[in-house]
């Protein structure tokens, strides 16, 4: 019997790639599961990213994968009536029509599953109005990061999180009369220099989250949405494995099962669709390619550095940025430097500086697979999103950390100091919490030439036995990553099937059959503290 999932995410990469990703290893695995992706701005990236499969690969999973685009009239992240109508639609066994393609889906079973992103609540209030029941169509969200993140964002007090601020929004907003936004902002953003410790997390200074200045509007948003999601829904997946967050995995699945939910750790699904996918190059690339065989040819393998902040984010200030530009042309370090995000604005004075030396390229969108997977390229200069901790995993280059907000501060101190598989900037931090960091002994400065020195010796790091260091152990996880699927008994592909059974997804054994029923009923209402 074909079996039907419903997949959605916040328009972003980051949280899509790897879902696309789990799907597909889902649907190599079990042909009698279909999946539909709804979507809207992600639509032609899906594509691509399905286009990379080798043609065997996708010629086996075509068939059992719809992906479809809804238009958003309203273009925002807190309303999709499109969305909500395909859901209806999709639970009543109707057709859904893509808008770009113009294929028509029809003749498919009432979804018996949704994965949904937590910061849509809009989309999981939708399918709790509709559904007869839990168990005829339950509801995980989709958390496409460590469970480190989630434990700091709005866990528990007591694991190191910082519990449901909403209370404490709420109160100053009846008592003050002020504008909620303006308030959750003020609340979320509050530090008292304490040192926080979360399982299995070294240990940081509350004012660590916030080691630039960034807009914390939305956060806040989000945050509440998340929160709220995931008490609604029935579970939550989240894209990590014991080998990189052992202990909070087990201190947070201990926590959902007292709330009656499930965790799974899925695994780094990006960086385990290794070996053959293929990365497809078009002809804006040439340039990147041909830069990149040029600095082979000369300087050889792992000499270049790639730096990329991603598409969203960027330095307020960028300054520091630039420094270090300078100092990789000054030290005839190869390098390319992505500005693909809105908020970046590169003057031309740097791009002309850029363009004469000789040994830089800047480019405003990056190939980043293409960049990262080229023998040339030897360390990722970045924010550190997980999607980027995941793609230099997939291709074995060490990420150099300089964190922003999120779980990007969380990301870099488990890489740096748990794993001792890369090295983060301290001294590129601003704002107003530029203070000593919990893993340093000594005050530093964050003036631009503190970033200048703390950079030259940084090169010099990785030229020498650190960076070996650093190399060797982030190879080492990046085999230990690999297992969890491809291997009988790998870590994911044990829990993705448990977690398939326990949703009736795929059959279970009679043994097997009352674990959905132990963990659904028991819904208690939960408070986080």
């Amino acid at each position: 019997m074909v079996k039907h999932v419903l997949l959605y995410t916040a328009q972003a990469w980051g949280h899509t790639k790897p879902l696309v990703s789990l799907m597909i290893l889902i649907a190599e695995s079990h042909s009698d599961v279909v999946f539909t992706f709804i979507t809207n701005v992600m639509y032609p990236k899906i594509i691509a990213e399905l286009g990379k499969l080798p043609k065997e690969r996708y010629e086996k999973v075509q068939g059992q994968i719809h992906v479809i685009h809804i238009h958003n009239p309203t273009m925002g992240p807190f309303a999709y009536p499109g969305l909500i109508d395909a859901i209806r639609r999709l639970y009543r066994c109707e057709y859904l029509t893509c808008a770009t393609s113009g294929r028509t889906t029809t003749g498919l079973p009432k979804p018996c599953l949704a994965i949904i992103d937590p910061f849509v609540t809009f989309a999981i209030d939708a399918i709790c109005q509709i559904r007869a029941s839990p168990k005829e169509l339950p509801i995980f969200c989709w958390m496409s990061s460590p469970v480190g993140a989630m434990i700091r964002a709005f866990g528990p007090q007591y694991l190191g999180g910082r519990g449901d601020i909403t209370v404490e929004v709420d109160k100053l907003v009846s008592e003050t009369g002020r504008d909620r936004a303006e308030v959750a902002i003020e609340v979320f953003s509050n530090v008292k220099g304490e040192v926080v410790t979360m399982p299995g997390y070294p240990p940081m200074f509350d004012y660590e989250w916030f080691q630039q200045e960034v807009d914390l509007g939305m956060t806040t948003h989000f945050l509440r949405a998340g929160r709220e999601s995931i008490h609604k829904a029935e579970g939550t997946l989240f894209v990590t494995a014991s080998v990189i967050e052992r202990e909070a995995i087990e201190a947070m699945k201990e926590y959902f099962w007292g709330m009656g939910k499930r965790l799974v750790p899925v695994g780094l699904v990006s960086s385990m669709m290794m070996p053959d996918v293929q990365v497809s190059s078009d002809t804006d690339d040439e340039v990147v390619v041909t830069f990149l065989d040029k600095i082979y040819k000369e300087q050889g393998e792992k000499s270049l550095f790639y730096v990329s902040f991603g598409s969203v984010w960027w330095p307020k200030d960028a300054t520091k940025v630039y420094a270090v530009i300078d100092e990789l042309i000054q030290r005839r370090t190869p390098f390319i430097l992505g500005h693909g995000s809105p908020r970046a604005n590169v003057p031309e004075e740097v791009k002309s500086k850029i363009a004469v030396s000789g040994i830089g390229l800047e480019v405003k969108w990056a190939p980043q697979e293409t960049i990262l997977r080229h023998p040339a390229t030897g360390w990722f200069i970045t924010h550190g999103g997980w999607n980027s901790v995941q793609e230099g995993l997939q291709y074995k280059v060490p990420l150099i950390f300089w964190p922003m907000s999120g779980d990007q501060p969380m990301n870099a101190s488990l890489m740096t100091l748990k794993h001792r598989a890369g090295f983060q900037l301290i001294s590129v931090r601003t704002g107003k919490h530029t203070k000593r960091p919990y893993r340093c002994d000594y005050e530093p400065s964050f003036s631009v030439e503190a970033v200048r020195e703390e950079f030259r010796l940084m090169v010099e790091k990785c030229r020498g036995e650190d960076g070996r260091m650093v190399r060797a152990n982030f190879e080492q996880l990046r085999e230990a990553v690999l297992h969890l699927w491809d291997i009988e008994g790998g870590e994911a592909r044990v829990e993705i099937e448990e977690f398939l059974k326990a949703t009736d997804v795929i059959v279970r054994r009679f043994d097997e059959a009352s674990s959905f029923k132990v963990w659904s009923g028991l819904r208690s209402v939960f408070v986080l503290t």
